[in-house]
């Protein structure tokens, strides 16, 4: 770009963009392990990722909601595993979501990075596809809900990034635009996209450095969060 542009508002993805999301996955499928009296190693991890990774490509290609996702999720991995017919899956999905709000372990530099933007006076939002209270727990848990002017949550919109009416809320219901906002997040298929499509700028944060093998270019790319005040700061 012939001349810098200035970003003043910024929308941060919250999963493997500031918190660990693998490591509060893992805290809650003990959970749900423990609650059935099994012991959950690292060969079931492994199989269980793997699954839910398959239904999360068809709930972000439109095939899957996620309230039928989640009603099949436990169920249908038990059953493929271990042969078990579960009669407690709404109970066993509180006690998952609640594994996954206490766990919050911030990805480097996201605290230092998210309180200095707060400092300076910039706009903050959540933009994410988990869930309100989820999200709201582990922000607040870690002092970070309050520098956040806004959250916005797929659930609450009725749409999941990256569907244009997602951002297309989030325009209508801010003063981001696209002269003066940056999407911030790790996935290419939701958060890039779905800047892409709205028409806003975007950083991917690759912390894995993996190669880019879609037809979704960011306009920025890094690999650490502290890359981004150089972006803001010129």
């Amino acid at each position: 770009m012939d001349e810098r542009k200035i970003y003043t508002h910024f929308l941060f993805d919250l999963d493997d963009t500031i918190f660990d999301f693998p490591a509060a996955e893992l805290h809650g499928l003990e959970k749900v392990y423990a609650a059935l009296d099994m012991k959950l190693s690292h060969e079931d991890h492994q199989h269980y990722t793997a699954f839910n990774k398959e239904l999360w490509d068809d709930i972000d290609a439109g095939r899957l909601t996620r309230d039928e996702m989640q009603a099949r999720r436990f169920p249908e991995f038990f059953q493929n595993e271990y042969g078990l017919q579960l009669e407690n899956n709404a109970e066993l999905v509180k006690i998952y979501q609640q594994g996954l709000a206490e766990s919050h372990e911030l990805l480097p530099n996201a605290a230092k990075v998210i309180r200095r933007l707060h400092q300076q006076g910039h706009y903050l939002a959540i933009v994410s596809n988990g869930l309100l209270k989820v999200q709201q727990a582990k922000l607040a848990d870690v002092g970070l809900l309050d520098c956040f002017n806004d959250l916005f949550i797929s659930r609450e919109i009725g749409h999941m990034k990256p569907n244009p009416e997602f951002f297309e809320y989030v325009l209508a219901h801010s003063k981001c635009n696209t002269a003066n906002t940056l999407v911030i997040g790790d996935s290419l298929k939701t958060d890039m996209l779905g800047a892409k499509r709205a028409g806003l700028d975007s950083v991917w944060y690759n912390r894995h450095k993996r190669p880019n093998q879609t037809l979704v270019h960011p306009t920025y790319t890094i690999s650490d969060l502290l890359e981004l005040e150089e972006i803001v700061n010129g």
